[in-house]
């Protein structure tokens, strides 16, 4: 387990883990946690103050996660149905939940499991793939204003949440027969058969007349109008930005180090090599073959469930004191070059540690770390100067003054946008763009020659938008659109009578008449097709053959067919059971079956224990200061405590 991230770094599991950091980044990296600064407290957990800033960001990137998903902006009355306000502030108090209770238990996260997360991030590397530190800590204050000290922390907390999930995995099924049950009902499988019916199998529908498309052109005038667009200035003032102008002495450098001299020293560490394994005996008989002269690193490749570590012999590398759980350090720092412990228990399971390399703690000399401690000074410096910047603009703003005579006087970047419509600011990944994607979307809420209020993207780095020019759409006429209104009301009447003929014979089929004899009796024959073999993980199941579709099939042992065709690309498809069967199980079938079951359990458990925590943890809301963070919507303290 603890070099589990590593060994994970091209599986599913390591790009799930990476697009939750990336989340992290927006809902967590910019706030308290990634830059050190703090603001007025919206919510306190076990002593954990989250801010309303930080608070207000998650919850805007929920919103536009949403509003992306459904290609539509979401008004109030939306935003309280969807609860997003309740599961934002739930996210926030689950995550900081799991992160204390982690550090409580002593599940650590090592330099070198960091090391191998940041490594394979591709935002970290540069043109060659590689991981490169300049392109990482450019990264993190240009594009996220983030300094490298909270991103570190930000990824160690996540990860140590995930390996906290391994003390949930515990093998609760063990039973034979039981499995077997189980197994049945998974591993079920299917032979359908299937009617396609499709554009081709219908007649086609008469041209409408041009009273119809004059109908139907009154009716869907909003679908025949050019976009609104709209121009406008962005004012960007960035913490970031105003840094790259600060030059720092190598004087002042100098005088920071040796004014927090103690900041530099690297602690004592160690190089080690481990066997885990589950079992306290396995662990002992390895251990007595290594006492006997077998070889570590042979036995460590062939018995250690660790297995990334296992393919180098169980080198596991350098690591500091506190970066291990406390029973794995306590034994390795206790050790000589070479020295191979007992049998260790930890959480992860049994141990067998040996030391290959001891490094002593030292100073890190100064021109090591002058650049780290340049961009460390400008960086706090330019924190300051960011807020009085802010409060010129608002000064200025509140004079009469507009964003381009600001920034010019100021010397503050501004950029104008062109020809923006609505939707520019919704597909637009706030991620990739949120200068641009957010000041569309704020353009939006203006009238010309307004000013924003001031807009966060980061504690740091705010905007604001001054809308310049409206360009109202324009209604196009009839005549102008008369071939689109064609196409469009063919293929609406064409795919209803498509519907309609699919129904017909999927009702056909429901009363009891098989799909091969009505296939044969409307002439679609070579629409007809047999599909054998789909088990409930989709296998063997062609593309629109869903879970849902499958659900319907596998939950209902009796159905025999479906309560509705399935449409898909310009055709439907009918399905019929044709013939139910349970393969022979094999012992490594029922293992898999065996370790989903248990994976169910240990998540099951993972939720009862996080509801534990909750009800038991210390949290306080300020309902102010969250209604302002999310406005628009109804919070309600008794249903938050709940």
């Amino acid at each position: 387990m603890l070099g589990k991230i590593r060994e994970q770094s091209g599986s599913w599991f390591f790009k799930t883990f990476l697009t939750v950091i990336a989340l992290s980044f927006i809902l967590w990296g910019v706030g308290e946690l990634a830059t050190g600064r703090f603001n007025s407290t919206a919510i306190t957990i076990n002593g954990t103050k989250i801010p309303a800033q930080s608070l207000s960001r998650a919850y805007q990137i929920s919103v536009r996660n949403m509003e992306k998903r459904l290609q539509s902006e979401l008004n109030d009355a939306q935003k309280q149905k969807l609860r997003l306000g309740e599961r934002t502030i739930g996210s926030i108090i689950r995550e900081t939940l799991l992160t204390d209770y982690a550090s409580s238990l002593g599940v650590r996260v090592s330099d070198a499991q960091l090391n191998s997360v940041l490594r394979n991030m591709d935002n970290f590397k540069n043109a060659d793939g590689v991981f490169d530190k300049n392109v990482y800590r450019n990264s993190l204050r240009t594009q996220n204003d983030m300094t490298v000290e909270g991103f570190e922390k930000l990824v160690k907390s996540q990860l140590s949440r995930m390996l906290l999930n391994s003390i949930f995995n515990t093998p609760a099924l063990t039973e034979k027969q039981a499995i077997e049950r189980v197994a049945k009902y998974n591993r079920a499988e299917l032979d359908i058969n299937v009617l396609k019916v499709g554009l081709n199998n219908i007649s086609k529908v008469k041209e409408p007349t041009n009273e119809e498309l004059k109908e139907f052109y009154d009716k869907t005038l909003e679908n025949w109008q050019t976009a609104e667009l709209r121009n406008f200035d962005v004012l960007n003032i960035s913490a970031a930005t105003i840094a790259d102008s600060i030059t720092i002495t190598d004087k002042q450098a100098q005088e920071y180090y040796k004014d927090n001299i103690n900041e530099f020293n690297v602690p004592n560490k160690r190089k080690a090599s481990h066997i885990l394994v589950k079992t306290e005996k396995q662990a002992k008989d390895i251990l007595e073959k290594i006492k006997k002269g077998q070889n570590f690193e042979t036995l460590a490749k062939k018995y250690s469930t660790d297995k990334f570590s296992a393919k180098s012999g169980g080198n596991i590398g350098k690591f500091a004191k506190n970066a291990m759980v406390a029973e794995f350090s306590d034994v390795a720092f206790s050790l000589k070059k070479g020295e191979i412990s007992d049998v260790v228990k930890t959480l992860f399971g049994y141990h067998i540690i040996k030391i290959t390399g001891i490094y002593p703690a030292y100073l890190q000399k100064f021109e090591a770390v002058k650049k780290d401690i340049k961009h460390k000074l400008a960086a706090n410096k330019a924190e300051k100067l960011f807020a009085q910047t802010i409060e010129e603009v608002e000064d200025n703003i509140a004079g009469g003054e507009t964003l381009a005579d600001i920034a010019k006087r100021l010397n503050i970047p501004l950029k104008s946008f062109k020809d923006k419509t609505r939707w520019d600011g919704i597909v637009d990944s706030s991620m990739l763009a949120p200068v641009e994607s957010t000041a569309t979307r704020t353009s939006f809420t203006l009238n010309k020659g307004d000013i924003s209020d001031k807009i966060d993207l980061a504690d740091t780095n705010s905007i604001y938008v001054e809308l310049t020019s409206i360009k109202a759409p324009i209604q196009e006429p009839f005549n102008l659109v008369k071939k689109d209104l064609i196409q469009k009301l063919v293929q609406k009447r064409t795919f209803k009578k498509l519907a309609e003929k699919a129904t017909e014979l999927n009702k056909l089929n429901r009363s009891g008449k098989s799909l091969k004899k009505i296939a044969k009796k409307e002439n679609l024959s070579k629409q007809f097709s047999t599909i054998k073999g789909i088990d409930k993980n989709l296998n063997n199941a062609p593309s629109w053959f869903n879970g849902r579709i499958a659900a319907e099939f596998f939950n209902n042992p009796a159905a025999k067919a479906l309560s509705a065709p399935i449409f898909q690309k310009d055709a439907y498809y009918i399905v019929e059971v044709a013939k139910r069967s349970i393969p022979a199980f094999t012992d490594e079938m029922l293992q898999q079956d065996k370790a989903r079951i248990n994976a169910e359990i240990a998540n099951d458990l993972r939720l009862q224990y996080i509801k534990y925590l909750y009800e038991n943890a210390d949290i306080s809301f300020n309902i102010p200061l969250i209604r302002s963070a999310m406005p628009g919507e109804v919070i309600n303290e008794d249903i938050l405590k709940r």
